[in-house]
């Protein structure tokens, strides 16, 4: 049966069993502060609770889990907005969690680049379908200047690629949080794209769980597409990170924020820790020859 066919077949009822075999992490309860969020996911999730397919095979459900993200990474990555995306995945019974951006305020680390970024803020969908929650957070480059730090010179051969410093990073940070963790993790992913309709994915976190956040690092290049023109690309002008959980999700509130770590010529990522008290919006980062980086934060909270 088709992808298609699939999403078109009504469940009779909402409220099928649903195993809660959390091997992500222990349940964590938070004192609730504000339960108003938990209170619009469950609301969210009643709404399109007809929706549902129970009958779905996990082959189905990782099939639908893997098209709906790759089309949620490229429009957050691209700047899309909420309502965009909203009616662009209705067709797959999904739906944007709309919420009021708070604490307005773009963070950079000191001697950065940063003003070349725009960050987007972690949008929440719920997919109605499969029960399942996924956040996506990412941006783009706005300007060309990572042609600056881009090392050596080009040799006139079409294909030939040119690390940018060590790896990138791109994450999503949990902050604030209340009510209870005790969601699992169906799947997370990073990417970095070149704008022209090709990617690199890394579906393997490098720092951080379900509970805190995750974050990816991924190795951007640059790569001489036409000799004859100098056409360059760059691996690395769209980026994404993003995260699928259970319907458990909907239990736990905080703020989420998108980063982006980038490095040239010798910098390197040593650690990103998550969920880390002192740190910016719980991250804190340890990179080697730090002057030729800049890490950056989207300007607002999304709150969940």
């Amino acid at each position: 049966m088709s992808l298609t066919a699939v999403l078109s077949i009504q469940a009779t009822s909402a409220f099928a069993a649903v195993t809660n075999d959390n091997d992500d992490a222990s349940i964590v309860s938070y004192d609730i502060l504000n339960d108003s969020d938990v209170n619009a996911k469950q609301a969210l999730a009643f709404k399109f609770s007809n929706e549902f397919n129970p009958n779905l095979s996990e082959d189905q459900k990782k099939e639908l889990r893997s098209e709906l993200g790759s089309i949620l990474a490229e429009l957050v990555s691209q700047g899309a907005s909420e309502e965009t995306i909203d009616k662009e995945i209705q067709k797959y019974n999904a739906h944007v969690l709309f919420q009021p951006q708070t604490n307005e305020d773009q963070v950079v680390s000191p001697m950065s680049q940063g003003s070349d970024i725009q960050m987007n803020k972690p949008t929440i969908v719920y997919s109605a379908t499969s029960k399942e929650w996924i956040v996506t957070g990412g941006g783009y480059w706005k300007t060309e200047n990572w042609k600056n730090d881009v090392p050596g010179v080009w040799l006139p051969i079409t294909g030939e690629t040119k690390n940018i410093g060590g790896r990138d990073s791109v994450g999503i940070t949990f902050f604030n949080k209340s009510g209870t963790y005790n969601a699992k993790v169906l799947s997370s992913s990073g990417y970095l794209m070149n704008g022209r309709g090709q990617e690199i994915k890394n579906d393997n976190p490098t720092y951080g769980n379900g509970n805190v956040g995750v974050a990816f690092e991924i190795q951007d290049y640059a790569k001489l597409a036409d000799a004859g023109t100098a056409d360059v690309y760059y691996m690395g002008h769209n980026f994404a990170a993003q995260i699928v959980y259970d319907e458990n999700f909907k239990n736990l509130h905080g703020n989420a924020r998108t980063f982006y770590v980038h490095t040239w010529d010798n910098s390197s990522i040593n650690n990103i820790q998550m969920g880390a008290s002192g740190g910016t919006f719980g991250v804190t980062f340890s990179i080697a020859n730090e002057s030729k980086s800049f890490k950056i934060f989207n300007n607002a909270d999304a709150s969940f």
